[in-house]
C-alpha cells in the first residue's frame, strides 16, 4: 500500500510566507526598492491578491514495480515513458504525483486595467503565489515522508531540465487534478496557467534526495 494516500486540500495563501521572495525576484528588485519607489502599488496589489486569490493542490502515491531504462513501471498498470525520469528516480519505492494551483489570477488581470506597472506587479504576485505553493507542497510531501521514516527526491515538474512535457498526460490520467480545477489543454499545458505539476520519488534511501542535483531547475 503507498504512503501516500490520494489527497486534495484547499491551501491558506498565509502559508505561502515566501510568495514575496519569489515575486520580488520575477520584478527583478529588491524590498527596499520596491517599498521606496513603488510602496502604494506594493500594497494595492498585495490587498487585491489575497482577496481575489485561493490555493489548492492534490497529490497520491504509486508503488514502483520496475524501473527500467527508459520507464517506471507502476503498481495497478501505470506507466511513466521517459529515460529521464527513470534515471533520476532509479531509487524509488513509490512515486508521488502532485498538482498546486492559483484560482482568481485571471480576475485579477482584467481587474488591474492597461496600466503596465499595475500588471507587472499583478504578474509577479501571481508567480510568486504560484512557485511558494510549489515550494510548501514540496515541503510539505518530504515533512510527511521523514514522518514515516522515508526520504522524498526533489520534485521534477514536466517541461524543466530533461523531463517531458508529455508526462503531463500520464500524471493527469492517474491523479485527475481536474478535481482541483486544473485542466489541459491539447498542447500539454495547464490551465489555470498559475499551476504546476510534478513528481516525487519516496523510498528509505537518504540518498534520493539529492538524486539529480545537477540539474538546475526554476523550482
Amino acid at each position: 500500500m503507498p504512503a501516500f494516500e490520494p489527497y486534495v486540500c484547499d491551501v491558506s495563501l498565509s502559508q505561502l510566507d515566501d510568495a514575496e521572495e519569489f515575486a520580488f525576484a520575477m520584478l527583478h528588485m529588491d524590498r527596499e526598492t520596491v517599498m521606496d519607489q513603488f510602496d502604494d502599488i506594493y500594497e494595492d496589489s498585495l490587498e487585491a491578491c489575497n482577496e481575489t486569490l485561493s490555493c489548492k493542490a492534490i497529490w497520491q502515491g504509486f508503488e514502483v514495480e520496475s524501473v527500467e531504462d527508459d520507464c517506471i513501471r507502476l503498481s495497478g498498470g501505470g506507466v511513466l515513458e521517459s529515460t529521464f525520469l527513470a534515471r533520476v528516480l532509479h531509487r524509488a519505492d513509490e512515486i508521488v504525483m502532485y498538482a498546486t494551483t492559483i484560482h482568481g489570477f485571471d480576475e485579477l488581470m482584467k481587474n488591474c486595467g492597461d496600466d503596465p506597472l499595475d500588471s507587472l506587479f499583478y504578474n509577479a504576485w501571481g508567480v510568486g503565489f504560484s512557485m511558494s505553493a510549489h515550494r510548501w507542497l514540496k515541503e510539505n510531501l518530504a515533512n510527511q515522508a521523514h514522518e514515516k521514516g522515508l526520504f522524498a527526491s526533489r520534485g521534477w515538474v514536466p517541461g524543466e531540465d530533461e523531463l517531458e512535457l508529455s508526462l503531463q498526460g500520464a500524471l493527469f490520467e492517474l491523479i485527475d487534478p481536474a478535481q482541483i480545477g486544473i485542466s489541459l489543454d491539447a498542447n500539454g499545458l495547464m490551465r489555470p496557467m498559475m499551476s504546476v505539476s510534478g513528481f516525487m520519488g519516496i523510498c528509505a534511501d537518504s540518498a534520493i534526495e539529492t538524486d539529480g542535483s545537477e540539474y538546475a531547475s526554476c523550482h
